[in-house]
């Protein structure tokens, strides 16, 4: 990826990556807008999880999904799991292996 494309990503948001590296991760949510996928981001962070917005195309269509990690294994991405729900940060998540 061209440097001047990496630089407007991070201004764009913090977060926000084209890739993710290897690894498991929790995805929490998809968002077609940056700002939603942004604020839920800060919230995981300030939380206390490391949290990315990975800009995804779908279809032709611009996402940013939402997600935590990396874990050094699936039972501790299952273990994040559980707590984003019993606080009630997240409906829905899955847990992933990124290649």
């Amino acid at each position: 990826m061209p440097a001047a494309a990496a630089d407007t990503s991070r201004r764009e948001s913090p977060w926000l990556r084209p890739s993710l590296a290897a690894g498991t991760y929790v995805h929490v949510g998809s968002f077609r807008d940056l700002a939603r996928g942004g604020h839920l981001a800060t919230d995981l962070e300030r939380r206390g999880f490391a949290a990315h917005v990975l800009d995804a195309r779908v279809n032709d269509e611009r996402w940013f999904r939402v997600y935590i990690g990396p874990f050094e294994t699936i039972e501790s991405a299952q273990q994040a799991e559980t707590q984003l729900h019993a606080e009630r940060l997240a409906d829905w998540t899955m847990v992933v292996r990124i290649h």
